[in-house]
C-alpha cells in the first residue's frame, strides 16, 4: 500500500473513530517515510576509510550499497554448495516453522540436508548461528574488525528461506547489523527517541508490539498511526547497520540468506574508538572465524543491562510495580512462577528504596552504583537457577525449596508462603 492510501487510511480513522468501532489499513505501519542515509560502499579495498568505527556508535540506521560483495559467501552460498559440503549431514540447524513469526511457536532442529530438501516448498525458515564450517566465508564488516570494538561482539546469526517471510514490530537491545547475501529484505526502522511513547510493546518479555504487521488495528494501537518510519530496501550485496532499541520489522522476498552481526552496544560506547586507526591491509580478507563471539548470554554480565532493562520498562511500558514485573517475567518462566515472585521481590529491596512498592523514574535515576550492583548480583543469580531447571527438565522438590526459601529470614519466609 502506497503512502497516500496509507494516510488516507490514518485521516479515515480520525473522521470515523467515533462511528466504527475497528478500522484496519492493510499494509505498512505509520503515517509517513523518512530517508536513510545511504554510504555507498563499492566492494574494492579504495573504499575502507568509508567504513570508520565510529559510524557503528551513532544513533542513525545506514544502509552501505554493495558493502559484502567481496564475501565468499556472495557467490558461493546457493544450494549446491551447501548440499555438497561433508557437515550438512549431520550438522543441526535451529528451524522455525512458518513464515509470519510468532513467538509462541516452539523452533526445532533438523540437519541443514534436510532442511535444503524441504524449504522451497515449505514455511521452514532457518534461524541460527552460522555453523562454524561457514564462518569463513562472510567477511567481517570492517569496522568491527577495530580490536576495541571485535572485544565487544557477541553472535553472527544466519537467516535462511525461500522468501514471504515477516518479523514481529521489536527492537534488540543490541547493535546489529545485517548483511544480505541472497534475495532481498525490506525493513521499517522507527526512531526510539522520538516514537517509544506512540508504540506499545505489549510483550515486553520479548521486547515486541503484538500488532498484526499485515492488518493493522489503530483502534488496538493508536499509536502507530502517528509514527513516521525508515523504510529501507537492502538488496544482495548490501549491509544494513540498525542501531540499539531502534523499532524495525521485517519482510524478506525470493530466495533468501542473510547474516547479522550482533555486538554489545553498552560496552562499544564506553570505549575510545579514536584509537582504531585504519584498516589493515588485510582487512578485506579477514573473516567470521578469525574473530571470537562472546555469546548473547554474556550481555547479562553488563551491569547497564538491568540498569537499561528497569528504566525501560518503568519509563516506556508502565512497568512499576511488583506486581507488573511479575507478570513480564513470569511470561518466561511461567512454570517457575514461586521463584519469579522472589527475584522481583529481592529486586525491590534494593530499588525501591522509599518501600512504597513503586519504581518511579526520578526514584531510579538516583539510585547509587552500589545498589544497582546489589540487584543485578539477584538478576545474575536467578539467571543461573533458571537455567538449571531448565536443564534439569523437571524440579527436585528439595532442590527447589532450597533455593525458594534460601537467605530469608523466617518472617520472610512466611510472607513469601502467604504471597504463593
Amino acid at each position: 500500500m502506497d503512502i497516500k492510501t496509507n494516510m488516507l487510511c490514518v485521516r479515515l480513522l480520525l473522521l470515523y473513530a467515533t462511528v466504527i468501532s475497528t478500522i484496519y489499513c492493510d499494509g505498512q505501519l505509520g503515517s509517513g517515510m523518512k530517508f536513510l542515509t545511504v554510504m555507498l560502499a563499492m566492494a574494492g579495498r579504495e573504499t575502507l576509510g568509508v567504513f570508520s568505527p565510529n559510524l557503528f556508535v551513532g544513533s542513525k540506521p545506514l544502509l552501505f550499497k554493495g558493502a559484502t560483495m567481496l564475501s565468499r559467501a556472495f557467490t558461493k552460498w546457493t544450494d549446491d554448495y551447501f548440499w555438497n559440503l561433508e557437515e550438512s549431514d549431520n550438522y543441526q540447524v535451529g528451524v522455525e516453522r512458518g513464515k509470519k513469526e510468532n513467538r509462541s511457536d516452539l523452533a526445532t532442529t533438523m540437519s541443514l540436508k534436510q532442511f535444503l530438501k524441504q524449504y522451497t516448498s515449505s514455511d521452514l525458515y532457518l534461524v541460527d548461528p552460522v555453523p562454524e564450517f561457514l564462518r569463513k566465508d562472510v567477511q567481517m564488516p570492517v569496522p568491527l574488525q577495530c580490536k576495541e570494538l571485535a572485544d565487544t561482539l557477541l553472535e553472527a546469526f544466519m537467516w535462511f528461506s525461500s522468501g514471504g517471510t515477516k518479523s514481529v514490530l521489536h527492537f534488540d537491545t543490541v547493535d546489529n547489523i545485517n548483511c544480505v547475501f541472497s534475495g532481498t529484505k525490506e525493513f521499517l526502522l522507527i526512531d526510539p527517541n522520538e516514537y517509544s511513547n506512540k508504540i506499545e510493546i505489549d510483550h515486553p518479555e520479548g521486547n515486541y508490539c503484538g500488532v498484526d504487521v499485515d492488518r493493522v488495528n489503530y483502534t488496538t494501537y493508536p499509536g502507530l498511526a502517528e509514527v513516521k518510519y525508515h523504510h529501507v530496501i537492502v538488496e544482495a550485496g548490501d549491509c544494513l547497520y540498525m542501531p540499539f532499541k531502534w523499532f524495525h520489522q521485517v519482510n524478506s522476498y525470493g530466495r533468501n540468506i542473510a547474516v547479522n552481526v550482533w555486538w554489545n552496544h553498552y560496552a562499544s560506547i564506553r570505549m575510545n574508538l579514536s584509537c582504531c586507526g585504519d584498516p589493515s591491509s588485510d582487512a578485506i580478507r579477514k573473516t567470521l572465524d578469525d574473530f571470537y563471539f562472546h555469546g548473547i548470554q554474556q550481555l547479562t554480565n553488563d551491569l547497564d543491562i538491568i540498569k537499561g532493562m528497569v528504566t525501560d520498562l518503568a519509563q516506556y511500558r508502565g512497568v512499576n510495580t511488583k506486581e507488573d514485573f511479575v507478570n513480564v517475567y513470569s511470561k518466561q518462566f511461567s512454570e517457575f512462577l514461586p521463584l519469579v515472585k522472589k527475584m522481583v521481590n529481592k529486586i525491590f529491596k534494593e530499588l525501591d528504596t522509599n518501600s512504597d512498592g513503586i519504581l518511579k523514574m526520578p526514584e531510579l535515576l538516583v539510585l547509587s552504583n552500589e545498589r544497582w550492583k546489589e540487584a543485578h548480583k539477584v538478576f545474575l543469580e536467578f539467571e543461573d537457577i533458571f537455567y538449571t531447571l531448565e536443564l534439569q527438565g523437571e524440579l527436585d522438590d528439595d532442590q527447589y525449596e532450597e533455593w525458594l526459601y534460601e537467605d530469608l529470614y523466617e518472617k520472610d519466609v512466611n510472607i513469601l508462603k502467604d504471597e504463593l
